[in-house]
């Protein structure tokens, strides 16, 4: 049960991080009072799109452009934002890039690095660990979820070390990453 344990303490860290580095890099944005611009467009567009999603449902599903266009002009200041010129908005957080992605899955964390407009993040972070990452994350996760699900495979003292010492590299090798990715366009300020 304590191998067990450590497996899923190991999953929230990576989750944890997760939240915490994209919830400090938004409030840096804001706190340094960075507009739109300053950040990945695929950021602002996926804000953007998740922000404005039920106007153009119910657009799509009344064909009403009155309703649209109203709905839209009380949204001027996420448009503004979308397209880089206004500041970061008050009530953005890092939950718009972690939302829905931050179990750390690979294709989670393909996802949620996308969103940032970094697309090889695994390409990187194998650089960075000089070793598979992927498939080091796919396995962690294979006994993750094997133990949540019920059916704990057998695993040995050093099994779990193997992999508690695979997530702490993965942590260490993504805060790189995060670093070079997030300052490269907005500067240290915001790391």
């Amino acid at each position: 049960m304590v191998y067990q344990s450590a497996i899923f303490q190991a999953s929230s860290t990576i989750e944890e991080y997760l939240k915490q580095i994209f919830d400090h890099w938004v409030f840096e944005l804001k706190t340094h009072n960075k507009i739109g611009k300053n950040m990945p467009s695929r950021s602002r567009y996926s804000f953007f799109g998740r922000e404005i999603s039920k106007e153009f449902k119910s657009y799509a599903h009344s064909g009403d452009e009155k309703k649209l266009a109203k709905a839209l002009q009380t949204q001027s200041n996420i448009i503004d934002f979308a397209l880089g010129n206004s500041e970061v908005s008050r009530y953005l957080t890092g939950e718009f890039i972690y939302k829905e992605k931050k179990y750390p899955s690979p294709k989670n964390i393909k996802a949620l690095y996308s969103r940032i407009g970094c697309d090889e993040v695994f390409q990187l972070l194998s650089r960075e660990m000089k070793s598979d990452s992927k498939l080091k994350l796919q396995a962690f996760n294979d006994i993750r979820t094997a133990i949540a699900h019920g059916a704990p495979p057998n695993i040995t003292f050093t099994d779990v070390k193997r992999n508690l010492d695979d997530v702490a590299l993965i942590i260490k090798c993504l805060d790189r990453i995060n670093h070079k990715v997030l300052s490269k366009d907005f500067g240290g300020g915001v790391w």
